[in-house]
């Protein structure tokens, strides 16, 4: 693999050296593939009509190696794919699924090159070669990271504030294949892809603190600012994103927070003004702890709505909205004491998708945050 990843705007840029090197891979694993199984009817010699397929069917094969070579991959698609439908026998039919995984990378089509790869990983979990299409999967989810950053770039007329979810889709592939394969030839590819996309990560929790700053959303500045501080501390950012979160505090208390202002008015009208801010201990407002937090699955999904400074900030904005499994946890202690509250625990990330897009019209503004229960557990002071 080559020793320095070359990236920009979250995608690799191949180039023919790379090319030639992952055409090689595949050959390479193909070629150990077809070693590996026997394809022997009995002890009977094939017949001449059987021997007449075996060659047609070679013949196909070479001819799609050779579109492949050549830089063809659409014209190495549709090749295989006849292979696949005439001759689906082993293990012709095993080295010609693995390279139409490679092919559909090469053409630039990572959906189907997933879906090439998931068939592949399903239909033979024990192959000797399974690393080089789990790299391969993983590849494909970063070319569609790449392309999506870059959508997110012009549409934000800059940097992106948006993270897009292919970009956690790729970590997840890339996770996978590091977890299962740690010593794979691919490994260290795929560790500095990891690394770049985390970074691109955080670079846009970064643009997005900077932007709530600048329009005044201190609360939601410092959250985003929080989140890159917590969840990418290794990313080089972090001095940045402690500047942006000392200034969202310094304003909120400076200008007042209207979450915050909500909050005394609702607590006047209560007839506690004068009181000073309660702590949301327990179950109080309706609200779960750290304790319900630490009880939920690590694997699940949860949105995160609001953060602050101000303990009775939250509680206010709470109050406001009575949303349905709500909890609220605290990071940090004393001037940096951090509050923020999530909603709900969803067994996948799609429906923790269906129950932002769900909240009320007023909570859009806050942009809610799809998060891992596990990032937030890990948070627990």
């Amino acid at each position: 693999m080559p020793k320095r990843l070359i990236v920009s705007q979250g995608r690799a840029r191949s180039g023919p050296a790379r090319t030639a090197l992952l055409l090689a891979c595949v050959l390479a694993v193909s070629a150990a593939g077809c070693a590996s199984v026997d394809t022997r009817q009995g002890s009977a010699a094939p017949g001449a009509s059987d021997r007449d397929m075996e060659r047609e069917a070679a013949a196909l094969q070479q001819q799609a190696r050779d579109a492949l070579s050549a830089g063809r991959a659409d014209e190495a698609v549709g090749i295989l794919q006849r292979l696949e439908a005439l001759y689906p026998v082993e293990p012709r039919i095993v080295t010609a699924r693995m390279e139409t995984v490679y092919a559909h990378h090469l053409a630039d089509d990572p959906a189907s090159a997933v879906a090439a790869a998931e068939r592949f990983i399903r239909l033979y979990p024990d192959h000797a070669n399974l690393d080089y299409i789990y790299y391969l999967r993983a590849l494909a989810g970063f070319s569609r990271a790449g392309t999506d950053l870059r959508s997110a770039t012009e549409m934000e007329g800059g940097e992106p504030v948006v993270r897009p979810p292919s970009v956690e889709i790729a970590l997840e592939y890339f996770g996978e294949l590091l977890a299962r394969f740690p010593n794979s030839r691919y490994a260290e590819d795929a560790r500095k892809r990891v690394e770049h996309l985390r970074l691109q990560l955080a670079q846009i929790e970064l643009n997005a603190a900077k932007r709530f700053l600048n329009d005044g959303q201190y609360a939601n500045a410092g959250l985003r600012a929080r989140a890159l501080i917590d969840n990418h501390p290794d990313s080089g950012l972090v001095p940045d994103a402690v500047v942006v979160l000392n200034m969202a505090h310094r304003m909120l208390r400076l200008d007042g927070d209207p979450a915050d202002a909500a909050g005394r008015d609702d607590a006047a009208k209560a007839g506690t003004a004068g009181a000073g801010p309660a702590p949301v201990a327990g179950n109080a407002d309706g609200l779960h702890d750290r304790a319900w937090i630490a009880a939920q699955g690590p694997g699940t999904y949860t949105i995160q709505l609001f953060s602050t400074s101000n303990e009775e900030a939250l509680r206010g904005f709470a109050r406001r909205h009575r949303i349905a499994d709500l909890a609220w946890f605290r990071t940090g202690s004393g001037e940096q004491a951090w509050y923020s509250l999530i909603h709900g625990a969803f067994a996948s990330l799609d429906e923790a998708r269906t129950a932002a897009e769900r909240l009320p019209a007023a909570l859009r503004p806050e942009k809610p945050w799809i998060r891992k229960m596990s990032d937030v557990q890990a948070l627990l002071d």
